[in-house]
């Protein structure tokens, strides 16, 4: 999957969830904790590898291929490691959410949030891959969301969120000269994940007009002349909806199961497998060579892996579903190879310890 090629966006998850309940022999207290793993597995399931041993929650987890390594976060910070699991670093205390890459794997770009009441305080970091350097791009008194960054890394576009009164502001910002321009504003606007159309001057986002309503448009707004835009399709929000496109102009967001759009010729297919709500946010790839789909099926405890001009459909069931304790969504963050050898994912699941 090249990374300039489509941006993908990731939102984190919580790093933990404890419930404490009555003692239990010699005064020790239950305490239920979400914990995942990395694994990696050949794409007929075989050789599963768990990569980490740390009992901790993974925030965030990419396949970088071009360096064939592995980005990741959890408690501790921010950590790269070699595919098989080798030579793992700490390259930051941070935690961020909202991670895009550029096309080179030298720079991430990442959030960290607060938020006090009504009230939200945001910073946008750069971050080289390489030496962990970080430098803070700019903070925003409101929340930033939605992090998408242009082909050749010069432009990046962020969601200024604040809660009161609510309203929402699309910036285009230069990340060089770091000098920042309003795209689009609202009250109660919905921005989700804008991706920049290569060899072109538009950007393709979701965009939610009324908060109270779930129908959402797919369109595309031309950065020259932002009065000029069309709308693609309608989509239903179940929750963060998350998408990426292809160098080809092809775009997958859940619509009838898995809707996969061309931009340019607006041809749709339509993948029609059955998931629970909102498993798409963070389940689905493009493979590297971008002939493959790659996403989770947690209703059946699947990996599933979909060639878009074959329209065939492989179902890999990794030996890890239902052990470990209580398995919850237990398939994260599927990514191929760059050969399309390997996939490398998470799982989660919950635990009981005593303390």
């Amino acid at each position: 999957m090249t990374l300039a090629k489509h941006i993908v966006i990731i939102s984190s998850c919580g790093f933990f969830l404890a419930s404490c309940s009555s003692s239990v022999g010699d005064d020790k207290l239950p305490q239920t904790v979400q914990i995942s793993e990395i694994y990696s597995m050949n794409t007929d399931g075989s050789d599963s590898k768990q990569l980490t041993k740390d009992n901790n929650n993974i925030g965030f987890m990419r396949y970088l291929p071009k360096s064939d390594k592995i980005l990741f976060t959890e408690v501790g910070g921010i950590y790269i490691m070699n595919s098989d699991g080798t030579q793992r670093q700490l390259l930051s205390n941070q935690i961020g959410s909202g991670f895009t890459i550029t096309q080179d794997e030298h720079t991430a770009y990442f959030v960290t949030s607060s938020v006090s009441g009504l009230k939200a305080n945001s910073v946008l970091y750069s971050f080289s891959l390489s030496t962990g350097q970080e430098k803070q791009i700019l903070q925003d008194s409101s929340g930033i969301e939605q992090l998408g960054l242009s082909m050749d890394g010069s432009e990046l576009m962020y969601n200024s969120i604040s809660l009161a009164p609510k309203n929402s502001t699309l910036y285009l910002l230069n990340t060089a000269t770091l000098e920042k321009r309003m795209i689009k504003e609202g009250v109660n606007l919905y921005c989700s994940f804008p991706q920049f159309i290569p060899n072109s001057n538009q950007v393709l986002l979701f965009d939610k007009i009324d908060s109270n309503q779930n129908d959402t448009y797919l369109r595309i707004i031309d950065l020259a002349d932002t009065s000029q835009n069309r709308i693609l399709d309608t989509v239903t929000i179940q929750g963060d909806v998350y998408f990426a496109l292809s160098s080809k102009g092809d775009i997958f967001y859940e619509k009838n199961g898995i809707t996969v759009l061309n931009i340019y010729s607006t041809h749709k297919k339509t993948i029609p497998f059955l998931f629970y709500p909102s498993t798409i946010a963070d389940n689905i790839n493009w493979s590297y060579d971008e002939t493959e789909l790659i996403f989770t099926n947690n209703l059946n405890n699947q990996i599933v892996r979909y060639n878009l001009s074959s329209d065939i459909s492989t179902s890999i069931r990794p030996t890890q579903a239902g052990q470990g304790g209580i398995t919850i969504y237990p398939f994260n963050y599927p990514f191929l190879n760059y050969n399309n050898s390997k996939i490398f994912y998470t799982v989660r699941s919950i635990k009981t310890t005593f303390i």
